[in-house]
């Protein structure tokens, strides 16, 4: 048997230009923040720099954002609402998913405007802008089966990556939900949105709360793990140092607090 042989002549191989690769100071950071209720995340995405754009699926920022406005810090905010809608489909039921395509539309469109002219950027939750696309594109949350989440994937992927390539501050923001076993608590929590997520942002941080201390005292983040510097891993923050000057220093070790702000 004659095994057959792939030639390739020198002439047909195409010119390939390599670019070397380059050091350089880190300008941005793109990270998911989890937490359950009131732990602080909202304080924290509103500590980043501004100019600052807050894509508001939770309606979380009313009595937050009032400081910060009044220090002069430079917000904008995109509220999402599914809407209400009496449009039927042929089973009569309300056509939810044409409601949340809307909404959707207008949040990609907004979102990648933001950053293109914004320093920091945050989608607040990023749990609630999952369900958003699963109702969209799927038109229901439960009982969809795993080879239907391919395209979804990948679309909501996209805008992670374009965060990535963006040069701005990006803030993922999620909501953490009871873990599950055979169908009992395990008493752990888990990150309730685009499960993937954790893979592709540079850093996963994580608040908490101590209601036994007294004010802010009482609020920690952890830098769960971040690619840029392993040694940060693990690493707590407590009080004043939850913000998100003192968290990117830390996570890009040859930067300054000041360099974030």
């Amino acid at each position: 048997m004659t095994i057959p042989v792939l030639s390739i002549k020198a002439a047909s191989v195409p010119t390939v230009e390599f670019v070397k690769a380059e050091s350089e100071v880190p300008k941005s950071l793109v990270y998911c923040l989890d937490g359950q209720s009131k732990t602080g995340k909202t304080e924290f995405i509103l500590s980043m720099p501004g100019p600052l754009c807050i894509h508001n699926l939770n309606f979380g920022l009313k009595g937050v954002i009032d400081k910060h406005l009044a220090k002069g810090k430079e917000i904008y905010t995109f509220d999402y609402e599914v809407p209400l809608t009496n449009k039927t489909v042929g089973t009569g039921v309300t056509d939810l998913c044409g409601a949340a395509t809307k909404v959707w539309d207008a949040f990609t469109k907004q979102f990648l405007a933001s950053l293109t002219c914004m320093r920091s950027v945050a989608i607040d939750l990023s749990t609630e802008a999952w369900e958003l696309i699963r109702v969209a594109r799927l038109g229901k949350l439960d009982k969809v089966m795993a080879i239907q989440y391919g395209a979804v994937n990948v679309e909501f992927r996209q805008l992670i990556q374009r965060a990535l390539r963006s040069g701005v501050n990006v803030g993922f923001v999620h909501k953490l939900k009871p873990e599950y076993a055979n169908d009992k608590k395990t008493g752990e929590f888990e990150r309730a949105g685009f499960g993937d997520i954790g893979f592709d942002v540079e850093a996963t941080l994580c608040t908490s709360r101590d209601a036994s201390k007294k004010g802010i005292e009482q609020f920690s983040l952890e830098i769960e793990e971040c690619r840029n510097n392993f040694r940060a891993n693990g690493t707590t923050l407590i009080g004043e140092d939850v913000n998100f000057a003192k968290v990117a220093s830390i996570i890009f070790p040859g930067t300054k607090e000041e360099d974030w702000k």
